[in-house]
């Protein structure tokens, strides 16, 4: 009975879902490429080796999946790998040149567009990335016998009591699962609560991610660009809906003319609405993508650029973690981290918990209950580089949780 009602909501929201592709098309024409991938129609192609299926939702999920995408390509010769996305974002992160890897969207989650993808590609296994539940997906995989994982799973407890509230419906969607693969231990506590079968705890897949090349030459080619040169760089990363009115008010209060601010927004369409809060607070500001003839120092820059989350960090001296000032759960700490950059996180963190609780007590974030008590600790920081000692500490702390990677690409060989 939810099954149904679950797939005549999907109906009823595709027609949505295609107003929203059209729509972000006139911005960016890129969206409707490949739309008919969404009702499972793909070029005709012949697949002769086996298939890993691997579904990235996003770019962070696809950014995640690049060691991993690594290790299965060395360990098994053969293979050739799947790699399908919801989003224009996640399709557009470049992971590895080979010709064995392939893209795809992934169809929108009604029976017989499942049907034909699964007809197309004919995976031999498929790994789910994160949270990404679609029930018809993982009933149609179980029908044709597909083994399915969900890998560097992560369950709120704010998501577990989602869950919960259907636990019935919920349960026979997570049996659908071979195994999960869990970042943690609190995530695999929770996952216990509506799966039976076998639970991992394999670390995040993003602790191994790698920095991208040149990413230092990249940093003072951007900072020469923006004119920066002796300021002190805030950035604020992916930051949500009422988070930049309170950093403009924060920057305020500081006035300090050594500190310029960046403000990177979550989302491309809040681009505009965010620099209009610029223009009223009256700030000298500049645009990433306009950055030609900027002949002073910018109070303020606007990341209006997508892909680019690295590159942003690269030029901080101090990092505000968006998503975590107003109550979205944090973006991802660990990108900042792998550029041994100081970062600073306020209430809301359950996206990201178990790695925030324990970077926090090993002294690796700063933590705020509201925005305005980071103001003298900013002020603070201005005048102290980060320590040899702060170096080694984030140092040794990826290096605790990285190797996830290497240990999923052995389990799921034996699939193959």
């Amino acid at each position: 009975m939810y099954l149904f009602f679950y797939q005549v909501l999907v109906l009823i929201l595709i027609p949505f879902a295609l107003a929203k592709l059209i729509y972000r098309s006139l911005f960016n024409q890129n969206y409707l490429n490949y739309v008919l991938e969404r009702f499972g129609i793909y070029k005709k192609k012949r697949y002769k080796n086996p298939i890993v299926w691997i579904h990235a939702v996003s770019v962070g999920e696809s950014n995640a999946i690049k060691s991993l995408v690594d290790s299965i390509l060395k360990l098994n010769n053969s293979v050739e790998i799947l790699i399908t996305h919801g989003t224009l974002t996640g399709r557009e992160v470049k992971i590895n040149d080979s010709t064995r890897i392939h893209r795809a969207y992934l169809p929108y989650d009604l029976k017989p567009f499942v049907q034909s993808f699964l007809n197309h590609f004919k995976p031999n296994l498929g790994l789910i990335v994160e949270t990404e539940i679609w029930p018809n997906l993982i009933y149609q995989a179980q029908n044709y016998k597909i083994p399915l994982f969900l890998i560097n799973g992560r369950l709120s407890q704010r998501s577990l009591k989602k869950y919960l509230m259907a636990k019935h419906f919920f349960v026979r969607v997570f049996e659908g699962f071979q195994s999960i693969y869990a970042q943690s231990d609190q995530d695999k506590n929770h996952f216990a609560q509506i799966y039976s079968k076998k639970i991992y705890t394999q670390g995040n897949l993003k602790f191994d991610f790698p920095l991208p090349k040149g990413i230092q030459n990249t940093r003072r080619l951007l900072l020469r660009k923006l004119n920066i040169n002796k300021q002190f760089v805030i950035v604020a990363g992916s930051t949500r809906q009422g988070e930049e009115l309170e950093l403009l008010k924060l920057y305020k209060e500081i006035n300090n003319p050594k500190i310029t601010l960046i403000i990177v927004p979550r989302h491309p369409q809040r681009f505009r609405e965010v620099e209009k809060l610029i223009q009223t607070s009256n700030f000298d500001y500049v645009k990433r993508t306009t950055t030609q003839n900027i002949n002073k120092v910018p109070q303020i820059i606007l990341g209006d650029s997508m892909g680019e989350m690295f590159n942003y960090y690269a030029m901080a001296d101090f990092i505000i973690m968006g998503g975590s000032i107003q109550d979205f759960g944090s973006q991802n700490p660990i990108e900042a981290l792998k550029l041994e950059k100081r970062i600073a996180i306020g209430p809301s963190d359950y996206n990201f918990k178990h790695i925030i609780d324990d970077g926090t007590n090993k002294g690796i974030f700063i933590r705020f209950k509201k925005l305005a008590e980071i103001k003298d600790e900013v002020l603070r920081q201005v005048n102290q580089k980060n320590s040899q000692q702060e170096s080694k500490k984030i140092k040794a702390f990826i290096k605790n949780n990285s190797g996830a990677s290497v240990k999923i690409a052995k389990k799921i060989n034996q699939y193959l």
